[in-house]
This record gives structure tokens, C-alpha cells and sequence, in this order.
């Protein structure tokens, strides 16, 4: 959901500008030298050093986390990112816009995300051999899949991949986690087939590389078999999951998140393939973990919505009135069941 109201842009960045502000950490304290006119901004940025752009941008994300301050602090942001761009600091630019761009889409602010990619594509830094292009071209990828622009999320990821092929190798770590998202990308804009195709040449190249006990790999198996569960091939990406889960369970032990994701993947699994015992042990599974780690949202919730709709399917639960209704809550979005899914 794109939120349009800044009072709510606010709240949703205060979720995780604290994480943000811990990379924008400086030494010196940001100085009340700073606190000037708007019209002598460039002035005094054309002469900032990286310390002071930086604590710039840190007090520009703390007015935005106060009450009612929002647009100054986004204008004071807009303002230190423009006095980076026309310095010759071009890797902290590079790394500022990218870093900013990827603050708002997390928060689905998707038009100041826009704002600030475009504006850093066109900085003199993008221009330059800097390394961190890579990550700001992936990150505007993210975005482009966000806006649903299918044509400018490839042509991110290309140049993406092109970049980290050339600084890091064609078989870095890099690299394989670029065409992850390109691969789950193609896969949201419906390409499942050339989705799988990336993604089975990313794993075989990943297990070259890391070896198959590697927990990125456990992630592209966990996406590759989500692609076969969406193609209708259940059976290939059972055989994925069940490795997956047992191998989460095995590292993170029984009641994490990820392998939470595990079992209510398997689950969907047995559940195409009409082996709705096994279905239900899994979604029971998931359940009894959400249970347990008490995290915010709703994935207790999710699992009872699969139990019921396994029961259903099933004939254990009666189609009775109250089941139907319950039913007609959940399947308001056209995507239903697909919209309990939880990805990782």
C-alpha cells in the first residue's frame, strides 16, 4: 500500500530509521553551524566533508521521526543529498542516495523513493567508476518491482549484475543474491518459467561456489521451489522444502521463523497434492511456532485461516454456515490462498 498522508509516512519511518541511523553513526556531533537559511545551503555544502554531510542526513531522519516535522526534515535530507552530488565525495553519494532510495521503499513511500533514485541516477557520482553503483541500481530495481515496471525492473537488475560481475566476479556472493531478485521479480510479474530458469542456474552456480549446507542456498531452493508450487509442479518443490525444513530445523532449531516459513511451505505442498493429513501436521506446525515467537502481525492468525481452508478441502470441516462466512473474510482478494503464504 502506497501511504499517501505524511502523518502515516512518518510512523512507518520511525520502524526502522533507527537501524538506518546506526550506519549514519559519525564521530563529531552534529554541529549548530549547520542551522542556516535554505538559500545558503549549497553554499555551505558545496564545502562539508563526509562527517558533516553525514550527520546532515542523520538529524535530517530524527526531524522526521518528530510529530508535524516531516516535510522540513525530507527537505533537509533532499538538500544534503544535493550538496553530496555536487562534491567529490562520489562513493559516500552513491551510497547515500542508494541508502535513502531503499529507506523509503521499505516503507512503501514509493514516490519519495522515486524521487531520490532518479535524482541520484542523473549525480555526477552514477557517472564515475564507483563500486557502489551496483547496490544503488539493485536497490531501484526493488522499486521498479514495487511500481510494477516490468521493463525498468530488468534493465535495473541487468545493469546490477553487470556491475557486480565486474568489481566482484561472475561467481560472488554479489552476484548470486542479484539474481535471486531478478529471478523473484520475473516470478511477481507472472514470468514463472523464466523465473525458474534463473533461478535453477543461480542455485547450481550457488552450490558450486558455498556447497549445499550454505543457509543461502537454503533461501534459493525455499524461492525455486515457490516457483514450482506457483508453475503447478508441487511434487519438484516438495522435494526442495522438506530439505529446506529439515535443515532450518537443524541449524536454527524448532521454533524459529524461518523454519516456520519451511513448514507452512511444505504444507502448501501437501495441500496440491491433495495429502491434507501431512498438510495439516505442517500448517499445525507453523501455527504452534507462531504461538511461540509472539512476533507482531498476524501469523497466528494466517495459520488458522490454512487449517481451516485444509479442513474444508479435506471434508473434516462442514461447509456450514459460520465456515462460510469465515471463509468470505478471507477470500476477498482474488489471489486467495495465496495471500497467507508467508515468503522469505
Amino acid at each position: 500500500m502506497h501511504f499517501m498522508f505524511r502523518a502515516r509516512k512518518s510512523q512507518h519511518l520511525m520502524r526502522i530509521v533507527a537501524s538506518f541511523l546506526l550506519m549514519l553513526v559519525v564521530a563529531l556531533p552534529f554541529p549548530r553551524a549547520q542551522a542556516q537559511m535554505p538559500g545558503q545551503a549549497s553554499q555551505q555544502g558545496a564545502a562539508d566533508t563526509e562527517e558533516v554531510l553525514k550527520a546532515r542526513i542523520d538529524a535530517a531522519y530524527k526531524l522526521m521521526m518528530d510529530a508535524g516535522r516531516f516535510d522540513q526534515g525530507y527537505a533537509q535530507l533532499r538538500a544534503t543529498l544535493l550538496d553530496a552530488a555536487r562534491s567529490d565525495l562520489y562513493e559516500f553519494t552513491v551510497e547515500s542516495y542508494s541508502n535513502a532510495g531503499a529507506t523509503f521503499l521499505n516503507n512503501q513511500i514509493l514516490d519519495y523513493a522515486e524521487e531520490i533514485f532518479a535524482e541520484g541516477l542523473k549525480t555526477r557520482a552514477m557517472q564515475q567508476d564507483v563500486e557502489k553503483r551496483a547496490d544503488f541500481y539493485l536497490n531501484y530495481a526493488m522499486l521498479k518491482q514495487a511500481e510494477k515496471d516490468y521493463k525498468g525492473f530488468v534493465s535495473m537488475c541487468a545493469t546490477a549484475t553487470n556491475l557486480y560481475a565486474r568489481y566482484h566476479g561472475k561467481e560472488s556472493q554479489e552476484i548470486l543474491y542479484a539474481n535471486d531478485v531478478l529471478a523473484t521479480g520475473v516470478a511477481a510479474f507472472g514470468q514463472i518459467a523464466s523465473a525458474i530458469n534463473i533461478e535453477q542456474r543461480n542455485l547450481k552456480l550457488a552450490e558450486q561456489v558455498t556447497g549445499t549446507d550454505d543457509r543461502f542456498i537454503w533461501k534459493l531452493q525455499n524461492n525455486l521451489a515457490d516457483m514450482l508450487r506457483q508453475m503447478g509442479a508441487p511434487t519438484r518443490a516438495l522435494q526442495y522444502d522438506l530439505a529446506v525444513l529439515e535443515k532450518r530445523i537443524g541449524y536454527y532449531g524448532p521454533n524459529h521463523f524461518n523454519v516456520l516459513v519451511s513448514a507452512n511451505n511444505t504444507a502448501q505442498d501437501y495441500l496440491d497434492l491433495g495429502k491434507y493429513d501431512e498438510a495439516l501436521r505442517h500448517f499445525q506446525q507453523d501455527r504452534d511456532i507462531a504461538v511461540v515467537l509472539k512476533q507482531e502481525g498476524n501469523l497466528v492468525e494466517q495459520a488458522d485461516a490454512w487449517l481451516l481452508y485444509t479442513r474444508v478441502l479435506s471434508g473434516t470441516q462442514r461447509l456450514d454456515d459460520p465456515t462460510l462466512a469465515r471463509l468470505q473474510q478471507l477470500t476477498t482478494d482474488p489471489s486467495y490462498p495465496e495471500i497467507l503464504a508467508i515468503r522469505i
